[in-house]
This record gives structure tokens, C-alpha cells and sequence, in this order.
């Protein structure tokens, strides 16, 4: 194949245990790392006031851990004073007046009440600022352009060495790549990446005085680009580390210099998927990931080393999450299969499918090692629309293997199946008689869903009709759904629900009033321009099935219509209204009527909507049945429908 078709994806041998590395001795550091960045992308674990009073107990903790002090366990600061009424920080004159209080506490203790590490761990986490401009605290700015906390916060930095390795961790986790180390390439003006330099370099330099390990991780967090001293710092501790002779604070300095140097290059050590814990693997695999898309259609390339990005994947999740992003620059059927072989599907790869052809559907849900369940979804997708088509042969070839796909409703689909009934009749009883006969293929963004994209998830749960939207007719949806999966500032919308945005890095960003750059070149499907490059999934398209396929004529309509036919057939003639099942058709009737208020169909021939036509015949026709009963009423689908 001439892109990444992964088996890249399959390679399951790679998601060893963080910290397999030496039997676990690493794990408890290993656990104080993932606990830190998992909450927002970096050391700087707190900074986000969007809903609550946040803490940076653990980035703490790690401190400790780097400066070979006793473990205090401030993460637990996480969970201690859930109620607003029983904070202690309530009882205290100011922040630093707290901060400084505890401070020697902090410093000399062994262990700690769980008042004091809740003020310790909150008030450390208040204290720290980014202040008016990068480096601030380390320069002489007039007064009068610092406000009172500023002034404060700087007085004690100059003091007390944590706190000033708290602000160089704090403006770390303001830096460009804090967004997204894909958004970050390119963007950064000569002026602030020099900047960023000098600041690291004075963190370096505090190191070499023997200051501790805490300021070559200061150092590393802040290198704006790959540097002699990353891979110099790395170097020396990689042998103890590997060969297991490292203290539990060297393991996580060197696990520090291998995310950040990740960052910075991209180049995989083979031993950064043992050696990284879990969280810290989830994050660089996502951002490489990412990145890699991004060069690899600006470069009209394939992607990088496809099998060393494999190995970072901690988990199946967050293979099928990659495999999204590998499936826009699919551009045969079969390469979209290679990347989904054997892998159950995400999600937002069930959405992505809408763009194919009845006939790609079928070859899709037929490859080998498919599950049943997501085979069940896509040919019943593919039979409603042959049947939505016309293509009636094709849509009955499915029905027998969706039915044994559908233990819960086989027998009712079986009767169905074995009944008398034409061609067509029977094809739409069936599609009435599953769960969601429709021609838009979804699924609940449910447990494979580690990146949580609130908005699909309002959209998936509000679908109401059984046919295309117009953003999967034109195909639209595709832009907006890979500028999502990359995570493009302009897109972070999608990540926000009640309480704030799913993802921690863009709640915090948000509250900081952060809005970073979206690359220069963003793919395009199809290209917009004509000297744009548009992402191979295009050729994908099936434009000619898609615009056949919206709700004035697709299969609620074509169901609805088969379903009335058949019902003014049988009840013109005396014959058929004594001795047919007259329950059968009144139920599906009232189903038609159903169909009316959730599609917008167009009108029959006679100029009555299905619905209302359905309604007319139940009522005078079939009035002594319980569907008629049940139907007091049928609505018009208006502005709640999709069209």
C-alpha cells in the first residue's frame, strides 16, 4: 500500500504494563507521573479554576521525588474537601500567607495532616502565575505593572527555590507545544523561542550547581526544540534506568527526558514503551499520532515509522482512536479495511463509514475478523439503502444474515422472512421490525470513547429520522470530524459540555484565556481550492448514492409508502378485510405515522404526506384494532427534522 495501512494497529505485542521495565521497580514513580500529566498534558498538573479549586499535590509530590525527599502523598489534596463549607483555606488571611506558613512545614516534615497537605498542595497551585510576560519573575518590571499576587508571588520566588522551580514549571505548561505539540511546529517567533532557550538554560544551569534533578526537568520541560543537552541528559541516565540500577527519582527524570524529547523530535527510543508509564505513552502516541497525519498529507507522504509509533499505543482504545485519523487518507476500499482489520470500530468510525457505498458497506462489514454486532449495524445500514435505491434484490440478499445477527429479534425476522408477502413488502416490514432501520450508521460513543467529542455525542443522541442528514449527504461532516480528531483550536467547541471541556488541557486553556494557532496548512476534504490537496478518503464518495438518499425520498419514505400500498390494496376488497390480518397492517400503519413525525418525507401522489394518508386509512379502515386506538393523532415532521 503506498500509505500507512496499519497493521501498525494490530500489533498488540507493544502494550506491555507501564513500568515492566526492571519487575515493577519503577511502578510507584511511574504511578506519581501519569497521575500528574493525565490531568492536563504536563508537569504543572493544576491552573484549571473553570468549575472548581484545583491543586498541584502531585506535581509536588514529583518535586519531592526528584529531590530525594519523603513522600508526603499531597494527591490526595485531590479528594479531601469536596464540600465548600469544610475549606480550611477559608480560615486563612491570604494565599501566600498560607503557603508561607506551611512552607517549612513542607520542607522538613515526614508526613502531613490532611488539612495541611489539602493548603499546601491548593495554596502552591494559586500562588503560581503567568504573569505579565514570559520569564517575569526572574526580571525587574515596574511595580505599577504587577498586580498585588504578582508582586507577591515574585517576592517569594526570588526566596524560596520551589517556588521558582514552580514558575518554570508553570510557564512550561504555557508554552505552545502545552496545546498540542502538532499546533506548536513552525509557530513559535525567533524572539520566543530564544526566550524559552535562556529560560531553560538557567534551569540547566541551577542542575549543574547541584540543585537537584527537579531543574533538569524544569530545563527539559522548556526546550522549544531538540537540543544537545535533551539527548545529553537522557544519555546519562539511560543505562542505570534500563539496567535497573536507577533510583526510583533518576527513573523519572530520564521518563521526563523521553516524553519531552518526543516532543521535541519525535524520534522513538525501542525502549520508551516500557520505560514511559501508561498515561505519558497514551499522550505521546496521540500527539505523534496527530503530527503525523498533519506531515504526512503536507509532505504527500506516507506516514513515518508506522511500526515504532505502534509500539507507544498503550492500549486498544486508543488503537481504534489512531485508526480514525489513518482512515482519511484511505483511498481504496481496501486500504480502509487493512486499517480496521481485526479492530473493533470507534465510533467515530462508524460515522466516517456514511460516506461509502451500499456495495463498500457490504465489503466492509464482510472483511474478515469483524464483529457480529458491528457487522449487524452496517448491513442493516446497506439494506435500507439498496432499499432506499431501488435496489430491492440487493437490500433481500442481506435480510437472512441480519436476522441471525439479531438474536434478540430472530424470530419476529425469521416470521417475517417465511410470511407470503412481495418482494418489497417484506423487505420493509423487516426494516421495521429492527431496533433503527436507518441509512445513517452510528453507534453510542460509549466505552471506546477516551477522547470525548461531547458535541457528536449531542448529535448521535438527538438523531431522529432514519436518513442522511444534509452534512452526511454533502460529505461535510468529514472536515469537521478530522479538524476535531486533530484537535484544532477552532474545533475545541466540540469538547465542551455543561461543566466545562472533556479534555483538561483545553478546560485549563480556556480559563487562562489561551486560543493557540491551528497549523498553516489544514487538509482539506475534498480540497476547497484548486491548488489544495485533499485527503484520499475523498474518492471514497459516493455522491451519487448520498444524494439519493436524504428524507424526502430515501427509506422512511420508501418503507412508508410500500406500507400504505399495501394497505389501501387489501381494504378496498371485502375479501382481504374479512380474512387478512388486519392487526399486521394497522400496526404498520401506526408505525408509518410514527415514521411521519420523526422524517421530513415528501407527499404522495395524491398530495398527502405518508403519515396523514396512513392515519386516514387506520382510522376508517382499520378503526376496531389497538392501533387504531393508540393513533388519536399524526404530526407533520417540521423544523425538529433533518432535511
Amino acid at each position: 500500500m503506498k500509505h500507512l495501512i496499519p497493521c501498525l494497529l494490530c500489533l498488540c505485542a507493544s502494550t506491555a504494563t507501564a513500568q515492566s521495565i526492571c519487575d515493577g521497580q519503577y511502578a510507584q514513580a511511574g504511578a506519581l507521573l501519569d497521575a500528574a500529566y493525565s490531568q492536563n498534558g504536563t508537569l504543572h498538573a493544576g491552573g484549571n479554576y473553570w468549575h472548581r479549586r484545583d491543586n498541584i499535590g502531585v506535581t509536588l509530590d514529583i518535586y519531592r521525588l526528584l529531590q530525594g525527599l519523603d513522600d508526603l502523598n499531597l494527591r490526595r489534596a485531590e479528594t479531601i474537601y469536596q464540600e465548600f463549607p469544610d475549606d480550611p483555606l477559608l480560615e486563612e488571611s491570604s494565599v501566600h500567607a498560607a503557603f508561607t506558613r506551611l512552607l517549612p512545614t513542607f520542607q522538613r516534615a515526614t508526613e502531613l495532616s490532611d488539612d495541611d497537605a489539602y493548603l499546601i498542595a491548593t495554596t502552591a497551585d494559586m500562588i503560581t502565575t503567568s504573569g505579565p510576560a514570559f520569564g517575569w519573575w526572574l526580571t525587574d518590571p515596574p511595580l505599577q505593572e504587577l498586580t498585588e499576587r504578582e508582586r507577591a508571588t515574585r517576592d517569594l520566588a526570588r526566596e524560596e527555590p520551589l517556588v521558582n522551580w514552580l514558575q518554570y514549571i508553570m510557564a512550561a505548561s504555557d508554552a505552545p507545544w502545552a496545546y498540542g505539540w502538532h499546533l506548536s511546529s513552525g509557530r513559535a517567533s525567533n524572539s520566543e523561542a530564544q526566550a524559552y532557550q535562556a529560560l531553560a538554560s538557567r534551569a540547566f544551569d541551577d542542575y549543574r550547581a547541584g540543585d537537584g534533578l527537579a531543574w533538569a526537568v524544569a530545563g527539559l520541560s522548556l526546550m522549544s526544540h531538540n537540543a544537545p543537552a535533551m539527548i545529553s541528559l537522557s544519555e546519562d541516565w539511560f543505562d542505570d534506568v534500563t539496567d535497573c540500577g536507577a533510583d526510583a527519582a533518576t527513573y523519572a527524570a530520564y521518563a521526563i527526558a523521553r516524553f519531552e524529547i518526543l516532543r521535541a523530535q519525535g524520534s522513538i527510543h525501542s525502549a520508551d514503551a516500557d520505560v514511559l508509564p501508561s498515561e505519558m505513552r497514551r499522550l505521546a502516541f496521540e500527539q505523534l499520532s496527530m503530527g503525523a497525519l498533519l506531515n504526512a498529507h503536507r509532505d504527500h507522504q506516507p506516514f513515518g515509522s508506522a511500526e515504532a509509533l505502534a509500539t507507544l499505543a498503550p492500549d486498544d482504545t486508543a488503537r481504534h482512536w489512531a485508526n480514525v485519523g489513518h482512515s482519511f487518507r484511505a483511498a481504496t476500499i481496501e486500504e480502509l479495511i487493512d486499517i480496521h482489520a481485526s479492530a473493533p470500530l470507534d465510533p467515530r468510525s462508524f460515522r466516517l463509514l456514511n460516506i461509502l457505498s451500499a456495495d463498500n458497506i457490504v465489503a466492509f462489514a464482510n472483511a474478515d475478523g469483524r464483529h457480529d454486532d458491528d457487522r449487524r449495524i452496517l448491513l442493516s445500514a446497506a439494506a435500507a439503502r439498496y432499499f432506499a435505491l431501488g435496489q430491492d434484490d440487493a437490500a433481500a440478499a442481506l435480510l437472512p444474515e441480519i436476522a441471525a445477527l439479531s438474536a434478540e429479534d430472530s424470530d419476529g425476522l425469521d416470521a417475517i422472512l417465511s410470511a407470503r408477502h412481495p418482494k418489497d413488502r417484506r423487505i420493509a416490514l423487516f426494516l421495521l421490525a429492527l431496533p433503527d432501520p436507518a441509512t445513517w450508521i452510528t453507534a453510542d460513543l460509549g466505552p471506546y470513547d477516551w477522547s470525548p467529542d461531547i458535541a457528536l455525542t449531542q448529535r448521535i443522541r438527538t438523531k431522529r429520522g432514519l436518513d442522511l442528514p444534509f452534512e452526511l449527504r454533502s460529505a461535510s461532516y468529514l472536515q469537521r470530524d478530522l479538524e476535531v480528531w486533530l484537535r484544532l483550536p477552532s474545533r475545541w467547541d466540540a469538547y465542551f459540555g455543561m461543566r466545562g471541556a472533556s479534555l483538561g488541557y483545553i478546560d485549563r486553556a480556556h480559563w487562562r484565556g489561551v486560543q493557540p494557532n491551528a497549523p498553516r496548512r489544514i487538509p482539506q476534504i475534498p480540497p476547497q481550492s484548486p491548488d489544495a490537496q485533499g485527503m484520499e478518503l475523498a474518492h471514497l464518495i459516493a455522491w451519487d448514492e448520498l444524494a439519493r438518499l436524504g428524507p424526502s425520498h430515501g427509506v422512511a419514505w420508501r418503507i412508508s409508502n410500500v406500507v400504505v400500498d399495501w394497505a389501501e390494496t387489501d381494504s378496498d376488497r371485502l375479501f382481504f378485510r374479512l380474512f387478512t390480518q388486519s392487526e399486521d397492517i394497522a400496526d404498520a400503519l401506526e408505525q408509518v405515522i410514527a415514521l411521519q413525525a420523526r422524517n421530513a418525507m415528501a407527499s404522495r401522489a395524491d398530495g398527502k404526506p405518508p403519515g396523514q394518508r396512513a392515519f386516514e386509512l387506520l382510522n376508517r379502515r382499520y378503526y376496531d384494532t389497538a392501533a387504531a386506538a393508540r393513533s388519536v393523532v399524526w404530526q407533520r415532521c417540521s423544523n425538529r427534522c433533518d432535511e
